[in-house]
């Protein structure tokens, strides 16, 4: 199975620093193939888990800074206890974040995708900036996963690998946790450590949710988003 890079640009957006701020992706998707993908993570140390709560959001209160959108193109709401992303354009996802400052952090999310592309990404992100830089911590029901660092919206691979299908729960909730802990990126999927890497070039900045619709080109991307929390040292 081949891995997945995501080329994304977007124009720049104006900041609110208290308010989420939906970004459109354009994504244009490359197949790279692989003769011998990873099917089981590198052993490394997990991260010791951070104690002090910087954020909490069971989205159930609309007011708790998450965009709020209806268009042809997608949708952005709270809806259920749940913050829903609907993208119905097959060539553009959308990157969500809160203008914080963060430095330190690691965020958690339940993520559920209901439809559309099995290759289609699912992420957070830290340290992001109105710039488009950020980091992110993405993976698809197809099983592949990574950490990506964007850079005017558009993402380079720091590393990637697939799974064995099992360890996703295909259509049901995964939990995803992205840590950002100085110049060490840890991502972990439904508790198990998956990728750590090296990257220094960011260092503080808001948090984010991703929605990449994939290639299939099939309308209709929906996933919701269920209790994050954001912690620090």
């Amino acid at each position: 199975m081949g891995f997945i890079v995501y080329s994304v640009f977007t124009g720049i957006k104006s900041s609110n620093l208290n308010s989420a701020i939906p970004t459109d992706v354009s994504a244009v998707f490359t197949q790279v193939p692989t003769d011998t993908p990873t099917l089981a993570p590198t052993p490394f140390d997990t991260p010791a888990p951070f104690n002090k709560t910087l954020l909490k959001d069971n989205f159930t209160n609309p007011s708790s800074g998450w965009d709020k959108a209806h268009t042809s193109n997608y949708t952005l709401e709270y809806k259920n206890g749940t913050y829903h992303i609907l993208i119905n354009d097959p060539q553009n996802g959308q990157i969500v974040y809160l203008g914080k400052n963060f430095t330190d952090a690691s965020i958690q999310v339940g993520i559920q995708q209901t439809a559309g592309a099995d290759d289609g990404h699912l992420g957070v992100a830290c340290r992001v900036t109105d710039t488009g830089s950020l980091y992110s911590f993405e993976f698809s029901q197809d099983v592949t996963y990574g950490i990506y660092k964007y850079t005017n919206w558009s993402s380079d691979t720091l590393d990637e690998g697939t799974l064995d299908p099992n360890t996703i729960s295909e259509g049901k909730i995964n939990q995803l946790v992205g840590v950002c802990d100085g110049p060490t990126l840890t991502l972990l999927l439904n508790g198990q450590p998956l990728l750590q890497v090296q990257d220094s070039d960011y260092t503080s900045g808001g948090i984010g949710l991703i929605a990449l619709p994939g290639t299939g080109n099939a309308p209709g991307f929906d996933i919701q988003l269920s209790q994050l929390l954001v912690k620090g040292p």
